[in-house]
């Protein structure tokens, strides 16, 4: 009794992360498109890239350096997003089956937290890069921007 129970629960718990996660994604893939800090990571990416270039008031080759940035980070999270649709298609073929294979749910987490890191190092590399290429003023303009819209989307 205890032993179903134990597993009813291990499933139940699996099946709300999964729907969970799945509401967040559906959420994340359509957005809010009447606001500008949604939609697809394309155009948040070429707004971010607008905005800063209009309010640091970057020049041709900084334009081109944070435009090669842009691309490689979009490049690397749209791996990022592939790796998690074939995971949860892995999870839901796993919740599907008669018994949970809980290791293999366990390594497809550890799996998914390892690329997360690894874009996040990246993403920040890249943030470093970016920041590196700005002049002083620049740099405090930036600072300014950061501090004033602490989380809020300024685009708006």
């Amino acid at each position: 009794m205890k032993m179903a129970f134990k597993k009813n629960s291990v499933v139940g718990i699996l099946l709300g992360l999964c729907l969970l996660t799945g509401a967040s994604f559906l959420y994340a893939q359509i957005g809010r498109p009447s606001e500008p800090c949604f939609g697809n990571p394309e155009e948040r990416a070429a707004m971010v890239s607008l905005y800063l270039t209009k309010k640091l008031d970057l020049d041709a080759s900084q334009q081109q350096q944070l435009e090669a940035i842009t691309q490689e980070l979009l490049q690397k999270g749209k791996a990022l997003r592939e790796l998690r649709t074939s995971a949860r298609a892995e999870v839901v073929s796993i919740l599907r089956a008669d018994s949970v294979d809980m290791p293999r749910i366990q390594l497809l987490k550890d799996q998914h937290q390892q690329a997360i890191n690894d874009f996040m190092t990246e993403a920040g590399n890249r943030l470093t890069e970016f920041v590196n290429m700005l002049s002083p003023g620049q740099r405090q303009s930036l600072a300014k921007l950061i501090e004033d819209n602490a989380g809020n989307c300024p685009l708006r």
